[in-house]
């Protein structure tokens, strides 16, 4: 059951078995937002993720001239 608290699963292996075979790049374990260390990702802006190399780098300035 997807919604229950008690299936001892992590939110991504439901995502995984909901998506099934799709090819599609998902981020998971990735602290950013409410976690400590607090890394902040502006809305709105590009970002490049590498999964190999484990970065993520901000494509755009995150503010307006």
């Amino acid at each position: 059951m997807i919604n229950s608290n008690d299936t001892g699963r992590r939110p991504h292996e439901i995502l995984l078995e909901v998506l099934g075979d799709s090819n599609i790049p998902i981020l998971a374990e990735f602290d950013c937002c409410h976690t400590h260390p607090m890394l902040t990702l502006p809305i709105g802006c590009e970002f490049s993720l590498d999964a190999g190399e484990g970065t993520v780098m901000l494509m755009e300035p995150p503010l307006a001239d």
